[in-house]
This record gives structure tokens, sequence and C-alpha cells, in this order.
């Protein structure tokens, strides 16, 4: 804390040019200032002396510039000491180095929409991600699976064409993550840019959602849920939209039924998608595969055990299933001439799932050994923490 401002930040940037700052308010609430891949969370007011940063990559003595020039006009009666306090810490926090990569979920990550851009498409979708908005998606997101076998039959005796198949899959995709930044600008905080990247050995979109440390538990559901529900809408409408356009009703119902495919995986509370986020924030945790930095209740306490012992199940089922499915394949569909070439690069690409899943199952077993070793079975609340806008753990 200082002089009555509190800032929070965790170390996530790397480089020698400094990214340029977003300043984003809030209309009752703390603001949020991203400073590249770290967030601040600081009071209205002197983050309301920073505005004139916004979209720029400020100087240290910039920032104090700012700082003494809004101190001047509010009359807060800040002394020089404190200003200089304030900007000496949010330079350090530009200057960290980061120290979280190996928790990072995503191997690999490219850019794909700005947030200007991504506020801008999100907005027509906030009535959407509000209360009754959730509730009428269910609709379509429901009706879609009914009526899928009434649509094939309507539709079968047209080809399937894989690229528009593929696009119309894509759109849901990006529609997705335009619902979880609609639900958070939905509360008052706009979300980041929507970028790519591989998590596992599957490519994923993801949106930046950091500021949703900020809400309460059933606005952070709200966010977690808001793309699941707008992606399986937009399925159920493109069945519905197969009934009426049967010469692109193939290429409609695949794209429907690989859009609900990515419904099921991201709800899979095991992966970094939207379930295991859901699941953290209805226990209160930031994370489910670290060891347990506070005391919780009891109920959650087996939750979160449960879900670990469940959690090395899944991997170890996955290292076996998924190479088996792959092999068989493999078989069906490459020629014999291929075949000893697909072998190799097959052969890699178990050796890195086997190494990545053995990884992550020797960690869960040390956490979950730790975790019974600790007290953490206290019927009390959960003691109060930092809070932590963590950009590399806020991607949803």
């Amino acid at each position: 804390m200082l002089c009555g401002c509190a800032c929070w930040a965790l170390p996530g940037w790397v480089g020698k040019v400094r990214p340029k700052w977003q300043v984003l308010s809030h209309p009752t609430g703390q603001w949020v200032i991203n400073t590249g891949q770290q967030r601040l969370v600081v009071p209205p007011i002197p983050a309301r002396w920073l505005l004139p940063l916004h979209g720029k990559r400020p100087s240290y003595e910039e920032v104090l510039d700012c700082l003494r020039k809004g101190n001047e006009a509010d009359q807060c009666g800040w002394s020089e000491t404190k200003i200089i306090q304030m900007a000496d810490r949010l330079a350090e926090v530009q200057d960290l180095q980061s120290s979280r990569h190996s928790r990072r979920a995503l191997w690999w990550r490219i850019p794909l929409i700005s947030a200007h851009w991504t506020r801008v498409l999100a907005r027509p979708l906030e009535f959407w991600t509000k209360k009754w908005g959730l509730f009428l998606l269910v609709v379509p997101g429901l009706a879609g699976p009914l009526l899928l076998p009434w649509a094939a039959r309507m539709s079968s005796s047209a080809s399937v064409h894989w690229l528009p198949a593929f696009g119309l899959f894509f759109a849901g995709a990006i529609l997705h993550e335009l619902g979880h930044a609609a639900a958070l600008s939905a509360q008052g905080y706009p979300a980041g840019g929507i970028g790519g990247g591989i998590l596992f050995v599957i490519p994923v979109l993801h949106n930046d959602v950091s500021a949703i440390s900020m809400l309460t538990t059933a606005g952070k559901l709200r966010v977690d849920l808001a793309g699941v529900a707008v992606q399986a809408a937009y399925g159920g409408l493109l069945v519905m939209g197969a009934a009426a356009l049967t010469s692109f009703a193939p290429s409609m119902l695949l794209a429907a039924k690989m859009t609900w495919l990515a419904v099921g995986w991201s709800l899979i509370p095991f992966i970094r998608a939207d379930g295991y986020w859901a699941l953290c924030d209805v226990l209160g945790l930031k994370d489910l595969s670290s060891p347990l930095e506070q005391p919780i209740g009891r109920i959650r306490w087996g939750v979160l055990l449960v879900h670990r012992v469940l959690n090395v199940i899944f991997l170890l089922l996955v290292s076996l299933l998924l190479p088996l499915t792959w092999v068989s394949r493999l078989t069906a569909i490459v020629p014999e001439t291929w075949r000893l070439v697909a072998w190799v690069v097959l052969g890699m690409g178990l050796f890195l799932i086997w190494l990545s899943m053995a990884r992550r199952i020797f960690r869960l077993l040390i956490v979950m050994r730790e975790d019974l070793r600790g007290d953490f079975r206290t019927s009390g609340k959960q003691a109060s923490c930092i809070v932590t806008l963590d950009v590399n753990n806020e991607m949803r």
C-alpha cells in the first residue's frame, strides 16, 4: 500500500521496447492499467492522472510529470515524496523480469484482433451476456442438437464443402472469445485483445480478461461461461439455418458438430479452459494445480482433492487412448510409401506428449502430497490475500 493507493502487479513482460499503456476506467470500482503483459489495479484518482499516457510508451519522467500535474489540478495535497514513490513503483513494475514462464498454459501465442476492435465487436453481445440474455441463449443452444437429426435427413443428398465448414467453425470460435469480452465489458471493465496459441498440442484462441479478478464470484462465472453460451447458441443457429439452406446444409451441420465439440472440450475441468476457470472461481482459487497458499474450508478442500485425483486419471487416459487413436488412423490413411516418415513424426509427437503428461502428473502428485501434509482443512473462511491480476492465468 502506498499513501492510500494500492498497486498490485505480476511480472510478465520481458523486452527492451516498452509496450503501450492502456488505462482502463471503471464507473464505480478500481481502475486497471495495462503496461503490456502486466496489470496494475489502481484507485480512480491517481489512475485518472495517468489518462494522458493511454496509448503511449511513457518514460519515467512522463509518468512523474502526469502525477505532479494531476495532484496539482485536483489539489489532493500529495507530497513530492509520495509522488516519487508512486512513480518509482510504476517504473519498478514495468521493468520487472518474468519468473513465471513455466506456468503459462499456452506454449505459443500470436495476436489476432487488437483490444480496440475486440471491444467494438463485443459491444453488440453485451446484452446476451447479462442474466436474461444468457437464459435466452440456452434456447438455441439446446434446440440445435435436438433438430440435428431432422436437418441431417433433409440434406442427405448434398455434399460437404470443407472450406466453408471450417470458416463457419472459426467464426464461432471468434464469437466464443467475444462472448468473454462482452461479459467483462458489461460489468465495467474492457477486455484485451484476442489471440491464438497452442494449448498442449491443440490450436486455440484466447482473450485477455485479466480484470476479471476485480469481479465478484457471480461476475467471474458470467465471464467464464458467456463464451460457451454464445458458441453453443451459434451452433444451434447453424442447424436452424441448415434446415432453410439445404444446398449448404452439410457444411453448416459439420460446422455445428465441430462447434459443439469445441464447447464440450472447453468445459472439461482438467484443462485450462472455461470449465477449469469456472471451477477455480467457484472454489475461490487462482489455480487448481498449484499448492495451497492459505487455508480453505473443508468442503472446498475435498472438492479440490477429488479434482486433482480425477485430473491424474484423465491425464493417464489421454496419454494412453490418444496415441492409440492416432496409430489406428495413421495406418488407414497414410500410403505405405510414406508410412515410415509418418511413424517417425508420430513417434516424436508421442514422445513430447508423454513427456508433458508425465511432468504434469508428477507435479500433481507432489502437490497432492504437500496438501495432505498441510493443515488446510479449516472450517473458517478463506484468508484474504492481495489481489493479483495475472496475465498468464487470466486467459479465457
